[in-house]
This record gives C-alpha cells, sequence and structure tokens, in this order.
C-alpha cells in the first residue's frame, strides 16, 4: 500500500476545511480566506494590519486584500490612531458583530470534527509537531529568526 506523504494529507484536509467554511459562509459573501482574519479580529479588536500579517505569516497585500473584503462588506472598519495617524486599528462592526455568533458555531464545529476520536494528548502533539514541521520550513523561505 502507498503510503501519502505528510504534504498530500495536509492538502487534503486544508482542501476538506476550505469546503466546509466556504459553504457555510455563502450566505455572508465571506470566502474562506477572509474567515480567519475576521476571527482573529473580533477575537484581538483593535489589532493592526501589521499584527495580523504577523500571526498569520503572510505577507502584507493578503492582509491589505482580505481586509479591504470584509470592510467592503461592512464586517469590519478601520480606526485611525489620534497620535499616529498611521496606526490603523481594526474592529468589528456591528453587522460583524451579529454574525460572530454564527461563525464562532461554525468554528467550533469544524474544530470538534477535525479532532473527533483524539485523546487530549494526541491533539497537543499533533500541534506540537506541525508547529516543529512550520518553523522548519521556515528555513525554506530564508526566515531563520520567526
Amino acid at each position: 500500500m502507498n503510503i501519502p506523504q505528510a504534504g498530500i494529507l495536509i492538502r487534503q484536509i486544508i482542501g476538506n476545511i476550505n469546503y466546509y467554511i466556504s459553504d457555510k459562509l455563502k450566505p455572508h459573501n465571506i470566502k474562506h480566506g477572509q474567515f480567519e482574519y475576521f476571527m482573529i479580529i473580533k477575537q484581538d479588536e483593535g489589532i493592526n494590519q501589521n499584527q495580523l500579517a504577523e500571526i498569520k505569516g503572510v505577507g502584507k497585500a493578503s492582509v491589505t486584500k482580505a481586509v479591504n473584503v470584509l470592510e467592503t462588506q461592512g464586517y469590519i472598519m478601520r480606526k485611525t490612531g489620534e497620535d499616529d495617524k498611521r496606526n490603523v486599528s481594526l474592529y468589528c462592526t456591528e453587522k460583524g458583530n451579529e454574525i460572530v455568533g454564527e461563525l464562532t458555531s461554525y468554528k467550533l464545529e469544524l474544530e470538534s470534527t477535525v479532532f473527533k476520536d483524539f485523546t487530549d494528548y494526541e491533539r497537543s502533539e499533533l500541534i506540537r509537531l506541525l508547529a516543529k514541521m512550520r518553523d522548519n520550513t521556515k528555513e525554506l523561505r530564508g526566515d531563520n529568526n520567526g
């Protein structure tokens, strides 16, 4: 029996998760790419785009694109700092707050399904090993400091 490589399994898992999220988010006109950004902004209101890029491990252009979509849809808003006009913080709007409960339930359902039949140890060990793989692969990008 030919056992799939880790990369194939990871891509299949991501594909399944993205399909689930995309299906659930259709009524809100949000794509799976904006879902995680929205949830991070809600969890840490006042976060800025640089912090979002760091958390997600993506470039600033990717963050700008996702934030623009969420803002255009009316789910988040930007607020410019009073002391430093270059510091722009992100917050959920009233419309965004209206869907938080629903989106949170999707996230919980997703996590429950993904980790079904895992022991606490298996779950924490998987996360530890994936973080180790992520750290190892930073070398491939020439990103050795974080």
